[in-house]
């Protein structure tokens, strides 16, 4: 990704875009599923508001981490994406286990269904982002399993079925 003021400016309107989806969804009950995935358990949480605006959150905790992503559409797009991880180890508590040691995010703006920016942070203080830096495959090949994943996500949220591995399935079949 060039960083030009074109992008810094996309990254703005996204941004607010975000910012407004959160503010929409703030009064709107959540449909949320409970779920295992191999030796993962995840909370999926879907939000509607106004102007076909929507947020899916999925939220999976296994013994050597934690994540959450955030997926923003508006008008049936997905428009942005946020993944933090927190890796689970012995060190910054004590050397207590299942301390957070280390946390990472990544964020991704999307227009037109391309891939505009990605930004990324880790450490285990204060994140500061900064533009990851990738060829034209990679940004192709991350573009992809964000818009799977979301896609997967979204589906199992709006499925009257509980259990991710039977959805998985049944979605194969």
């Amino acid at each position: 990704f060039a960083q030009s003021a074109q992008t810094s400016s996309i990254i703005g309107l996204i941004a607010h875009q975000a910012n407004r989806i959160d503010n929409t969804i703030s009064n709107s009950t959540a449909k949320m599923k409970t779920f295992t995935r191999g030796d993962e358990s995840g909370v999926l949480s879907l939000y509607s508001g106004a102007d076909n605006a929507r947020k899916l959150v999925v939220q999976l905790v296994s013994l050597e981490s934690g994540d959450v992503t955030e997926y923003y559409f508006l008008n049936d797009r997905l428009i942005y994406v946020v993944q933090a991880c927190k890796n689970f180890g012995t060190g910054s508590h004590n050397g207590s286990l299942g301390s957070c040691s280390t946390i990472s995010e990544n964020r991704f703006y999307l227009s037109r269904g391309d891939l505009v920016a990605w930004l990324r942070g880790a450490g285990p203080g204060p994140l500061k982002m900064r533009q990851v830096a990738a060829d034209k495959r990679t940004i192709a090949e991350k573009l992809g399993q964000i818009t799977r994943s979301a896609s997967t996500w979204l589906a199992f949220a709006e499925s009257p079925v509980s259990d991710f591995n039977r959805f998985e399935t049944d979605r194969s079949n």
